[in-house]
């Protein structure tokens, strides 16, 4: 049996994880993974220069995580893609034991995880990979299922400590920690629930009193979420439209999972057990932040959670009620399973990855780099022989892509800067003064819906200040991979 189930795993995991994410290991540099990348090298750069962690930020968990590949002689970008692929498939194994768990059937169990995992790998969720923290914070969360399954107290108690880990890495998975405290008290009893919450606070506090005395306080550690509720404050107005525009892309997108949730729940409605209830209210738990902020598709991924249960219930139920229709069944989950094979998985995309694969450190050759506005950028970058950088619109990427860091906490994009100055030009002006970089890169776009951009206002400060020259233009190409921002370079004089 052990056999079996390993030689389904190590299937289940190259098709649903590692062939996903290989075929678009190479891709050009992307937005979300830009910004872990440099809060990972921030966090490299200060463990080697005073061997403490910068006091700048959130909790940045991941961002640490990944900081010792950022060191690598390799491209960064690749190397935290290969780290989150690693973290992938640790997910992905434990997610199928779950699975396994949850019906007796062992084709049903890999039909059902390799779907889950497709989705969730999808290309528009991931990107390249190091998109987000969510897959580094699925390991210690299912890995807590598995121990509440076990009897025990200390089982429960550990249980605890493992959502705590999880939503230290991501913190909107706060509401997990809430949902399995009322679904262990309900399950288990009070003791139970009372044990889980001292095992959760308990090792969620030391944690966090050793992340602030490696910090060096926790000022900054509060106000950076504080900072972040501004920042999407300004961004409200987006909201309802990108709520809108990805709910519909799930459906378009996912359908096939969709279609089989539907019909696991009407399964599941007479008779429904407290797993049911459990695995559903798995499905409200990714709503407060979808509506809580601008939400995009990897937000709606994790109502797959939600699916990795009540599928494979509703298998059950389905070969309980009507055991002919065990063959359909397992058919319509193939058949699942091809169908978002074909729509989520960046097949065209294998050459490159493997050039960048086959290329010396990982490196994007030439042929490449002319055809991103990142990269273009990058490149203009370094030939200014800057040694500092700062960015505005979120251009996060442009920091791996160099191999540069701002000169001081806080100014990594001045975009949110001038924002959380209260859009006062003066006063980033006098920032600018302060600390400043040796290379400006303003972003400059029409569209407005992914960030505040002010580039009108930043250039103007940087002008008042007399202290840059215009060095270079990028501008915008939709030809080009993410041609639809470009930017301005300001050099500083000498």
């Amino acid at each position: 049996m052990r056999e079996v189930f390993c030689k389904s795993a190590y299937c289940v995991l190259f098709l649903g994880v590692f062939l996903p994410r290989l075929c678009s290991l190479g891709l050009f540099p992307f937005m979300d993974e830009g910004f872990y990348a440099y809060q990972a090298m921030t966090i490299a750069d200060s463990l080697a220069s005073s061997h403490s962690l910068p006091d700048y930020g959130p909790c940045n968990l991941y961002a640490l995580l990944l900081a010792p590949v950022t060191a690598l002689p390799m491209n960064p970008l690749v190397a935290m893609r290969l780290c989150d692929l690693a973290f992938a498939l640790i997910a992905g194994l434990i997610l199928f034991r779950i699975i396994s768990r949850l019906t007796s059937d062992a084709k049903a169990a890999a039909l059902s995880t390799l779907l889950l995992l497709l989705c969730l790998n999808a290309f528009d969720c991931i990107q390249a990979g190091a998109k987000n923290s969510f897959f580094a914070a699925f390991i210690p969360l299912f890995a807590a299922y598995l121990l509440w399954l076990k009897e025990g107290e200390r089982a429960i108690v550990w249980a605890g400590v493992l959502v705590a880990i999880a939503v230290l890495l991501r913190e909107t998975f706060a509401i997990y920690a809430l949902l399995s405290c009322c679904a262990v008290f309900f399950a288990l009893g009070v003791r139970a629930a009372l044990l889980f919450c001292a095992g959760g606070l308990g090792s969620g506090a030391v944690l966090l009193a050793l992340l602030v005395f490696l910090r060096g306080g926790y000022t900054e550690l509060v106000l950076s979420y504080v900072k972040a509720g501004a920042i999407f404050a300004a961004e409200s107005g987006h909201i309802l439209s990108n709520f809108l525009y990805q709910s519909w892309r799930f459906l378009l997108d996912f359908w096939p999972a969709v279609l089989l949730l539907v019909c696991a729940l009407i399964l599941l409605r007479r008779r429904p057990t407290k797993r049911c209830f459990f695995f559903a209210s798995l499905l409200l738990a990714p709503i407060p932040e979808i509506v809580g902020k601008i939400s995009y598709l990897y937000h709606f991924s994790l109502f797959f959670l939600g699916f990795a249960g009540l599928i494979p219930l509703g298998y059950e139920r389905l070969i309980e009620i009507s055991p002919q229709y065990k063959k359909k069944a397992q058919y319509a989950l193939i058949a699942a399973c091809v169908v978002t094979f074909v729509q989520t998985v960046a097949l065209s995309s294998f050459p490159e990855s493997v050039r960048v694969l086959a290329s010396p450190r990982c490196s994007f050759p030439e042929s490449m780099r002319t055809q991103s506005n990142t990269l273009l950028a990058a490149d203009a970058i370094r030939a200014s022989r800057a040694e500092t950088l700062c960015i505005s619109g979120f251009m996060h990427f442009l920091y791996p892509a160099t191999g540069l860091l701002p000169p001081a906490y806080g100014m990594d994009d001045i975009s949110r800067l001038y924002l959380l100055l209260g859009k006062n030009t003066d006063a980033l002006e006098s920032a600018l003064r302060a600390n400043p970089p040796e290379i400006i890169a303003v972003g400059k776009t029409e569209e407005t819906d992914h960030v505040a951009m002010f580039s009108a206002e930043i250039e103007a400060a940087i002008k008042a200040t007399g202290l840059y020259q215009f060095y270079a233009d990028i501008p915008p190409d939709p030809g080009k991979n993410y041609g639809w921002i470009g930017c301005s370079l300001y050099r500083l004089s000498k």
